[in-house]
């Protein structure tokens, strides 16, 4: 299937601006039967489909107010990045958000923080379908993040994250059908007092489903960051690859990183790795730079953007 490599973005306009009252906006279209809807526009549009998946998350406000849906019909290649459109509440960003792809479609959703954000997006990816969510840190303060996806039949979800702020995630894949995927790969950037916290449950639910979670941080000044990863895997659940890692690099003493994998396994054919690491950067790595005419800041970075590499993924 075509994966969405376009770097043309579809700019969805907020549905209000900061600081202000939400208006409702019923329908965005995007082209090919590709559409945001308000969620009880999307009911009444898509009634069956609502009924089978909007009632799969209890995170989202009771009157669902602020809620809305990116629907991409069966068979549709979305080669255009789309960027969600921005909610507000008071003086929060506040995203409630389905992202159902259907049957054989592909679409690349980016998602950016702003301010404060809090963020609830239930991800429902049907057989032969793929999504990649792009989640970026943009001028945010803080965010607060809840994301679940429901992988089928063959279906692929991949989600990059990059953080440069205080920030509690918890991402949930559950693998429900055979030969199901899912990649999470998150980079994080702490300085001053800022704190990450995230959370990954990589739940497999059928055989022959693959997971991946990686975690990577470099942290700063009295930054803290805390991973609490979990693979679990149902006893029917056999031949099932998964793996969870996290790296953090610790740039000043008072910095500090915590990791905690962990595995619940009742299938007895299946290959589980996890792993987790926590040191500085290798002072001769550093040397031979500066002995090459670098000096110490753009050695760093250097340093800093090779140490990431394998968890950004940007619009190319």
């Amino acid at each position: 299937m075509a994966t969405t490599q376009d770097s043309q973005f579809c700019n969805m306009p907020a549905f209000d601006t900061p600081h202000a009252s939400y208006q409702k906006q019923a329908y965005i279209d995007l082209g090919n039967g590709v559409g945001i809807y308000d969620v009880q526009d999307f009911i009444h549009t898509y009634p069956e489909l609502a009924k089978q998946h909007i009632k799969l998350s209890s995170n989202f406000d009771d009157s669902l107010t602020r809620a809305y849906v990116l629907y991409v019909p069966i068979n549709t290649v979305v080669e255009a990045v789309v960027t969600l459109p921005v909610t507000w509440s008071k003086r929060f960003q506040k995203n409630d958000v389905y992202i159902i792809v259907a049957s054989q479609a592909a679409i690349t959703v980016q998602h950016d923080l702003l301010g404060k954000s809090i963020n609830n997006i239930v991800c429902i990816i049907q057989s032969n379908a793929h999504l990649t969510l792009l989640q970026n840190n943009k001028h945010a303060q803080a965010a607060y993040n809840s994301i679940i996806s429901f992988g089928k039949k063959q279906s692929v979800f991949s989600m990059y994250g990059w953080y440069a702020c205080s920030t509690h995630t918890r991402i949930e894949t559950v693998l429900q059908e055979q030969h199901a995927q899912s990649d999470v790969r998150i980079g994080y950037l702490g300085k001053k007092n800022q704190t990450c916290w995230v959370k990954t449950v990589q739940y497999h639910q059928a055989a022959h489903t693959q997971s991946t979670s990686l975690i990577k941080g470099i942290l700063y000044d009295r930054s803290q960051a805390r991973h609490l990863g979990m693979i679990e895997i149902d006893e029917s659940a056999q031949q099932v690859v998964a793996s969870q890692h996290n790296k953090f690099i610790l740039m000043h003493d008072d910095a500090q990183a915590y990791a905690e994998p962990s595995l619940k396994v009742l299938a007895n054919d299946v290959q589980c790795a996890h792993g987790s690491a926590i040191g500085s950067f290798d002072d001769e790595q550093l040397l031979y730079m500066l002995a090459r005419g670098l000096n110490r800041q753009d050695a760093i970075a250097l340093l800093e953007k090779a140490f990431f590499l394998g968890v950004l993924k940007k619009p190319s």
